[in-house]
């Protein structure tokens, strides 16, 4: 029986699969770009990063995802796209997370804990 990681190299062939898998496991909502400053101890070459990125992409992984940032930079960003990962990977999107409470705690409230 496969592993996921082993059944994700599988699926990339012969590529490295540090980044795909990176970005499908440890990116919150699946956003991401080039620049994410953990593709880092994977790959330092940004031009390879982008390439990785275009792949996923380009297998359905990953959809484009536009947003401003905040310096102004233009950069394509990325989404996950789950329920290609679900259909190929079998791999669920995380649980989103919600506050325990939808009252936003007040200056005096915060500072008492």
């Amino acid at each position: 029986m496969l592993t996921l990681v082993n059944h994700f190299s599988l699926f990339c062939a012969k590529r490295d699969p540090g980044i795909d898998w990176s970005t499908i496991t440890q990116h919150e909502e699946g956003i991401c770009d080039c620049l994410c400053s953990d593709y880092e101890d994977i790959e330092q070459n940004n031009n390879v990063k982008q390439k990785s990125l275009e792949w996923l992409e380009n297998k359905g992984y990953l959809k484009p995802y536009n947003i401003e940032n905040a310096w102004n930079f233009p950069i394509q960003r990325y989404q996950l796209h789950w329920p290609i990962i679900k259909e190929k990977l079998a791999v669920e999107s995380p649980i989103l997370l919600k506050p325990l409470s939808l009252k936003p705690l007040s200056l005096k409230e915060i500072s008492q804990r």
